[in-house]
């Protein structure tokens, strides 16, 4: 997210060490500046939030990361292959820590 409101967008490949699309630069309206007023108290980025997924399951491979509101609050919502499961992961954007780690129906 952008200082004013706006978002980006950015696709890595498969082993998330280069960055094959983006990133895209999606402008804010007065609804999107309103909606994004609920992640200002994020002090987490989503690189410390990969390294806490990456703790939390080791040799798990993200395939999506997201900044949402879950309950009041920000999370990094991550969906995670572990090889033989999908899970979705939670780390509250302004702690670090783990939320919920759950397999993904």
């Amino acid at each position: 997210m952008t200082s004013d409101g706006g978002e980006q967008q950015l696709r890595t490949d498969a082993a998330g060490t280069e960055v094959i699309a983006g990133p895209t630069d999606d402008r804010p309206d007065a609804d999107d500046r309103a909606d994004n007023k609920e992640f200002a108290g994020v002090d987490v980025d989503c690189f410390e939030a990969v390294s806490a997924i990456e703790k939390e399951i080791a040799g798990g491979q993200i395939n999506e990361l997201s900044l949402d509101i879950e309950s009041r609050r920000a999370v990094w919502e991550a969906d995670v292959s572990t090889g033989t499961e999908q899970r979705s992961v939670q780390i509250d954007a302004g702690t670090g820590d783990v939320v919920s780690n759950r397999i993904d129906d």
